[in-house]
């Protein structure tokens, strides 16, 4: 028997109070290096006229330019994490964990880099928000240098979470008010 659903009860979905953070690459860069092999194996069998040689170029193509994106839906309680591509995002709807608080945490990234025989390790510090649930569960909303930037972003989630705000930039971590 299908069951049908009452448009009354139905939850709006808004998709102007929706919050999105992208987050970089949505594949790792050993990946996007693969990618580059594929690209140009796919122009050289498209100019041979060869159909592989095009799904070479669009499977490059998403794996070069797809981006890791986030979106959080205050309207219906719910998450996708997910991927984004041409402006378009797939993945899959959650509901909302119920968050403890809002966490604005300073971490130390490092990155390898080589060029011929030398190597190096650059080092830089990132401030991210985060909410926290289930303890000690996070879910990265936000990244960003400026301090200012992340507790606009963390007070945003505290008005609409109705949650507190927790400052762990510094050694030793404040609740803020």
């Amino acid at each position: 028997m299908k069951s049908t659903l009452n448009i009354v009860d139905a939850p709006m979905h808004d998709e102007d109070s929706d919050y999105h953070f992208s987050q970089g690459s949505y594949f790792p860069p050993q990946f996007k290096i693969v990618a580059i092999f594929l690209l140009i194996a796919g122009l050289v069998l498209c100019v041979e006229l060869n159909f592989i040689g095009l799904i070479l170029l669009v499977l490059s193509t998403i794996a070069l330019i797809a981006k890791k994106q986030l979106t959080i839906s205050f309207s219906l309680s719910k998450q996708k994490n997910g991927m984004t591509f041409f402006g378009r995002q797939f993945g899959q709807w959650e509901p909302l964990p119920s968050f403890e608080s809002v966490s604005i945490f300073s971490a130390k990234k490092s990155q390898d880099m080589a060029v011929d025989s030398q190597f190096a390790t650059v080092t830089f510090t990132e401030i991210e928000v985060n909410l926290v649930y289930n303890k000690n569960r996070r879910l990265t909303v936000f990244t960003t240098k400026d301090f200012n930037k992340a507790l606009n972003i963390a007070q945003l989630f505290a008005d609409k979470l109705a949650i507190r705000i927790y400052d762990a930039t510094q050694r030793e971590g404040k609740w803020l008010d």
